[in-house]
């Protein structure tokens, strides 16, 4: 697909130049990020994506594996995109400054981490939650502590936690994964576990 990219990366020279402000969308962002945060994306691949998206067609690109990666959701603010069958990327501006990236592995039970950027893309170092197995866990009836502690211990051992982005509201939902826990254990624990979400104010507050 043709295209003409000479004006736009221009345009993204000149926002930066004057510090991120309204008309630096996370388009700019995605194109402008370093190749070592999307290793398996050429930036004709992002390039792609976006003309795709801004055509309202289906944003899949082959990428450096062969494999299909898809941008699923691109706002002014907000950047999903599948890299693979195996994982995810989500891109949030908290800030006029502050990118959250949130990277997600699926193995199949999912697992993320939350880096956080500036506008420049360096690394910046802010206190994202980390919840722990007991802050997942509701009051345990007493008919199900002993298998509560159960597994409670088996959690702990490797515990995966999924995190998904509400672009609106700044909210992000924390999942304890069960999946990869043996069938009791795992019909206990759906009876036990919730999730948590928390919410970007400044700072991150659990709702």
């Amino acid at each position: 697909m043709r295209r003409i990219y000479k004006f736009s990366l221009l345009a993204v020279a000149a926002s930066f130049s004057l510090g991120l402000s309204a008309q630096v969308r996370m388009r700019d962002l995605f194109v402008s990020a370093p190749d070592s945060l999307f290793p398996l994306l050429s930036k004709n691949n992002r390039l792609d994506c976006i003309d795709f998206m801004e055509n309202n067609i289906a944003a899949r690109v082959k990428n450096l594996l062969d494999q299909n990666s898809e941008m699923k959701v691109l706002t002014e603010d907000y950047l999903m995109m599948e890299m693979s069958p195996k994982g995810r990327v989500e891109l949030l501006l908290l800030n006029d400054s502050v990118i959250c990236m949130i990277s997600t592995c699926k193995g199949p039970a999912e697992d993320s981490r939350a880096d956080f950027y500036n506008e420049h893309w360096a690394k910046i170092e802010m206190t994202a939650p980390s919840p722990t197995v007991d802050d997942f866990m509701q009051d345990v009836p007493d008919s199900l502590k002993l298998d509560a502690e159960s597994v409670r211990r088996m959690l702990e051992g490797l515990p995966l936690i999924g995190v998904t982005v509400e672009p609106q509201g700044k909210k992000f939902t924390y999942t304890l994964q069960i999946s990869e826990l043996p069938k009791r254990e795992r019909k206990v624990a759906t009876q036990l576990i919730r999730p948590l979400t928390y919410v970007w104010d400044g700072a991150f507050k659990q709702e």
